[in-house]
């Protein structure tokens, strides 16, 4: 989890600098509607990164990935993040139904 909150950290200096580069180089009215998206997608994947931390693995890993596909490449931390706590669910749910298997074998003996 800590993968993926570190990118989505990564993803803010990225809202910075495309803030920074717009505003800076080229102020336009367009511009403004540039940092609103980035800024959109940004709280797209913190939504997502919060309802991960909350137990909503799937929907969180999903919001985050989608919210960090146009920081590419820098959003690619934040998007092996949300990839990777998806997969424990599984590994879990494995060692779940393995110990519920050895306690019947337990109890049938």
């Amino acid at each position: 989890m800590g993968l993926m909150f570190t990118g989505i950290g990564l993803n803010l200096l990225g809202v910075f600098y495309i803030y920074y580069y717009v505003t800076e180089l080229s102020p336009s009215s367009g511009a403004e509607g540039l940092i609103l998206v980035v800024l959109a997608c940004w709280l797209l994947s913190l939504i997502g990164g919060g309802l991960a931390a909350m137990g909503k693995r799937k929907v969180g890993s999903i919001l985050v990935i989608i919210g960090s596909v146009i920081f590419v490449p820098l959003g690619m931390v934040a998007i092996f993040g949300a990839i990777r706590i998806k997969e424990p669910t599984q590994i879990d749910l494995e060692t779940r139904r393995q110990a519920a298997a050895n306690l019947q074998e337990n109890n049938n003996d």
